[in-house]
């Protein structure tokens, strides 16, 4: 009975905030701007300067033992990828926990929110919350986690948060503060130290108040989950690797990662796993208890990285070149395929998946049985290349 009304006293009060943004909009949604570039212009605020253009791309299939192609990844074989941009805007305001950007004219920012579509679907737009108004003079860059991410995820993180800032550190005036999440964990401020944002240039955004910044300088996100773009992630890999020093990226090492930490999907059979594929010459790894610059360094050396889905395959970013990815797929949870796949073409890798079994956890997602047939056969095909180096007996 609680938590019945718990959820009517929460459907309550956000019906009650979207009936309270009718009435300050006169019965609409706020409006949406597609193009900040093109809205500063003609409000005659400032030049954007260009910073990648748009551009059509094609990708090549992904690999499998599977009798077909999932079609999360054969939608994706062509894509546009939008042209970025920075431009500053005076007097937009920053609001709500997913930081949207909110034009002088009220109208909210759909590029920060990959799009128009996601953009409505967030709450910070349907039904925003009134806070107080605090006006912040100076110049400000927002590297807020992006929506629909969770805080302290790596993957989106590196992918989504991270990759904004490149092509922007060159073009912002010096004296730009950069604006962050609350709370964020050790290897989210060691990245943001070690891409050249030092502690006293980050100032903690605070969601229970409405930003009105002087100037607020706006890029949309440089590379989409499902659409990712070469040069910001190879920004990202090349800052990452000369700022922990690693020079060496001779692929010799063959990499499985264990989820045995997580909470969730994790393998019921990865003895049978972790032993097939010793004798594939893999060693394994469990990315959490590597600090930031381990995983770079560990991942730099890698010719091949088999795993299950999971943020740790972020840092394929770190490998050379054509190194083989092996990706075990939850037919329950198809829709983020492509994720990897994408994120491995971006970087030249020679990407594999096939489909592992669900297996009912009391979780919120189920854990994984990895077929050994199917293993065997994808790595029959796929690791072509002998071992680079003996690796020694187990």
């Amino acid at each position: 009975m609680q938590r019945a009304l718990r959820y009517v006293s929460v459907g309550t009060a956000v019906r009650g905030r979207r009936m309270a943004q009718r009435l300050r909009y006169g019965g609409r949604q706020p409006s949406v701007c597609d193009d900040v570039a093109e809205w500063a212009a003609r409000h005659q605020q400032a030049t954007a300067v260009p910073l990648l253009a748009p551009r059509p791309v094609t990708r090549r299939p992904p690999h499998t033992i599977e009798p077909s192609v999932l079609p999360e990844y054969t939608s994706r074989m062509t894509a546009t990828q939008h042209g970025r941009y920075l431009v500053p805007v005076h007097d937009a305001r920053i609001v709500g926990r997913e930081g949207l950007v909110i034009l002088p004219d009220n109208s909210y920012a759909a590029e920060y929110a990959y799009g128009p579509k996601r953009l409505r679907t967030l709450s910070d737009y349907r039904a925003p919350r009134r806070q107080r108004t605090v006006h912040k003079t100076g110049s400000y860059f927002p590297l807020l986690v992006m929506p629909f991410a969770s805080p302290w995820n790596y993957y989106h993180w590196l992918h989504d948060t991270m990759m904004r800032y490149s092509g922007v550190a060159d073009v912002l005036p010096d004296d730009t503060r950069i604006v962050v999440s609350p709370n964020l964990a050790p290897f989210q401020r060691e990245t943001l130290r070690r891409v050249g944002i030092p502690d006293e240039r980050l100032v903690t955004f605070d969601a229970r108040e409405v930003w009105e910044l002087e100037t607020l300088y706006f890029t949309a996100p440089a590379s989409n989950p499902h659409n990712s773009r070469s040069e910001p992630c190879a920004w990202l890999a090349d800052t990452l690797r000369r700022a922990f020093g690693v020079t060496d990226t001779t692929p010799r090492r063959r990499l499985f990662l264990s989820r045995r930490d997580a909470d969730l999907r994790r393998i019921v059979n990865e003895d049978a796993v972790e032993g097939l594929l010793r004798d594939h010459g893999f060693e394994t790894i469990v990315p959490s208890e590597l600090d930031l610059g381990e995983q770079v360094a560990t991942f730099a050396a890698a010719e091949a990285v088999v795993a299950p889905h999971g943020a740790a395959l972020t840092n394929i970013l770190f490998a050379p070149s054509g190194t083989t990815v092996v990706e075990f797929i939850d037919p329950q949870f198809a829709s983020n395929a492509n994720t990897y796949w994408s994120l491995s073409e971006a970087l030249d890798h020679e990407y594999w998946y096939f489909l592992a079994e669900s297996v009912a956890a009391p979780r919120s997602q189920p854990d994984l049985h990895v077929p050994l047939d199917k293993l065997e056969a994808t790595l029959a095909r796929a690791l072509r290349r002998p071992l680079a180096e003996p690796t020694a007996p187990s």
